[in-house]
């Protein structure tokens, strides 16, 4: 069997953070630029700015299901 993963919603945020490459869809691009400024990369891992916290790191479905059932043991 074989699975395919397709392209989660960090990916568009990491490919402009990594190349700042313009997007081909407009709109796309224009939910994009309006929610750039609320990301930022570091150490080549996203994370979502916090308004009075810290930054939260920003994770894929396999981790989310982890980390949920790491909290509620």
């Amino acid at each position: 069997m074989e699975i395919q993963i397709g392209a989660g919603w960090m990916d568009v945020y990491l490919k402009w953070f990594r190349s700042e490459q313009e997007l081909n869809n407009p709109q796309e691009a224009s939910i994009f630029h309006k929610n750039k400024v609320r990301y930022v990369l570091i150490d080549n891992k996203l994370f979502r700015k916090g308004f009075s916290t810290p930054f939260f790191r920003c994770v894929e479905s396999p981790q989310k299901e982890r980390i949920v059932q790491d909290v509620h043991e």
